[in-house]
C-alpha cells in the first residue's frame, strides 16, 4: 500500500480514478495497520497527495477524499496509541516500548490523535462528512466530549443524597470549602463565562442559597466560600445566609490571563468566615498565594487544600468536590464520600 501512494504522488499523468482507486486502498490499509508507524505513514502520504491534488487542481471531490484518508489514518494511528498506553508497549513488538519521540511525534500530536481516536464510531463517521482538516475534527471532538461530561455530571448530582446523609452523631463539620456551581445567568451578563463554559450542572443562586450549609458546621467553624470576582455581592450574601461572618480574602493568583467580559480574570477569591470562634492552627500565612491551574474547568489547587489542613482542624467537608481527598469527606457527583 504505501508502494502505492508513493507511486500515485510520484505519477503526474495519472489520471483520477486511478488515483481516487488508490485512495481506497489506503482506507483498506489503514484498517489493517498494526502499528503506529503504519497509520503515520499512510496518513503522512495522504497529506502529501492532497497537497499535490491541490496544486495540480485536481477535482474537490480528490482532495476531500485525501483529507478523509488522512483523518482516518490519525484515527486509527490514535487508537493503536491507546493500545500502547494501556498495555506498555507495541502489540506486534513485544520487546520494544515505543516513545512518542521515537514515533515521529509530538506530544500535542499523540494527544490529538488519541483525542480522535475517543469519538464514537457514528459521530466520526458523521464528522469527516463535512470537516476537511484536523482542526475541525478536534473541534468537534472536544464538543462531544463535553456534552458527555455534562450528561453525565448532571445525572451524578441529580442521584446525589440529601446533605444531611453526611451529617454523623458527633461529626458536625469544623471546616467547610464550597464551590459553588454558579449558574452564569444569575449575573444578567452574555456570555460571562466565555470560552470556559462549565460542564457539570449548575445551579442559580436561590438553590445555594438553601443548601443545608448551617446544619453541616459545628456551633464554632471555618468556612471557605469560592467565589469569582464578578459574584463577590453574592458571596457575602451567602455567608450572611449561612450564619457566618466574613473574616477575610484570600486570593488565588493564576499564572495565566483568563477570561472577562471588561478586565481579564487571573485571580480568584475565597471569602473565608467563622462561625462561633474558633483559632486557626497556626498565623503565619497570608492572604494570597500562587499555584497553578488545573485540567478541569473550575478544578481548585490542591496546595490550597494543604492550606486549609494547616490552618483549619477537621473535621473537614469539601462540598460539590471534583475528587475524594485524603483525610476529608467529600459532597459532589458521587455523593457523600467518607475519608480514605
Amino acid at each position: 500500500m504505501a508502494h502505492s501512494l508513493e507511486q500515485l504522488t510520484d505519477t503526474h499523468q495519472a489520471n483520477e480514478g486511478a488515483q481516487l482507486a488508490l485512495l481506497d486502498q489506503a482506507q483498506a490499509a489503514i484498517e489493517a495497520a498494526t502499528t503506529v508507524r503504519e497509520a503515520k505513514d499512510i496518513r503522512d502520504k495522504a497529506e502529501a497527495l492532497e497537497v499535490y491534488a491541490k496544486r495540480a487542481e485536481y477535482s474537490g471531490l480528490l482532495q476531500k477524499r485525501c483529507s478523509e484518508i488522512k483523518l482516518r489514518a490519525e484515527r486509527r494511528a490514535g487508537l493503536l496509541l491507546r493500545e500502547i498506553v494501556k498495555h506498555g508497549g507495541d502489540r506486534s513488538q513485544p520487546t520494544e516500548r515505543p516513545t512518542l519521540s521515537t514515533l515521529g511525534l509530538s506530544p500535542k500530536q499523540g494527544a490529538n490523535w488519541q483525542r480522535i481516536a475517543d469519538m464514537p464510531d457514528e459521530d466520526f463517521e458523521a464528522a469527516i462528512q463535512e470537516v476537511t482538516s484536523e482542526r475541525e475534527l478536534l473541534r468537534r471532538a472536544k464538543a462531544l466530549e463535553q456534552e458527555a461530561e455534562t450528561r453525565a455530571n448532571e445525572e451524578k448530582v441529580e442521584k446525589a443524597p440529601d446533605l444531611k446523609a453526611a451529617i454523623r452523631e458527633g461529626g458536625m463539620f469544623s471546616a467547610i470549602v464550597i464551590d459553588p456551581p454558579w449558574d452564569a445567568g444569575d449575573e444578567g451578563d452574555t456570555n460571562q463565562f466565555g470560552r470556559t463554559q462549565p460542564t457539570y450542572a449548575t445551579m442559580p443562586f436561590e438553590a445555594i442559597r438553601d443548601l443545608e450549609v448551617p446544619h453541616l458546621a459545628a456551633d464554632n467553624a471555618h468556612i471557605y466560600l469560592w467565589i469569582t470576582n464578578r459574584s463577590l455581592p453574592k458571596g457575602f450574601a451567602l455567608l450572611e445566609a449561612w450564619d457566618f461572618r466574613y473574616i477575610t480574602t484570600l486570593t488565588w493568583c493564576k499564572p495565566s490571563i483568563g477570561v472577562g467580559n471588561y478586565y481579564r480574570n487571573n485571580t480568584e477569591q475565597i471569602l473565608f468566615g467563622v462561625r462561633g470562634s474558633l483559632s486557626l492552627i497556626r498565623h503565619d500565612v497570608g492572604t494570597w498565594f500562587e499555584a497553578p491551574r488545573g485540567q478541569r474547568h473550575s478544578e481548585k489547587p490542591d496546595f490550597f487544600y494543604e492550606l486549609v489542613e494547616s490552618c483549619s482542624p477537621g473535621p473537614r467537608i469539601d462540598m460539590f468536590a471534583r475528587k475524594q481527598r485524603d483525610g476529608w469527606f467529600t459532597w459532589g457527583e458521587d455523593g457523600v464520600q467518607e475519608p480514605q
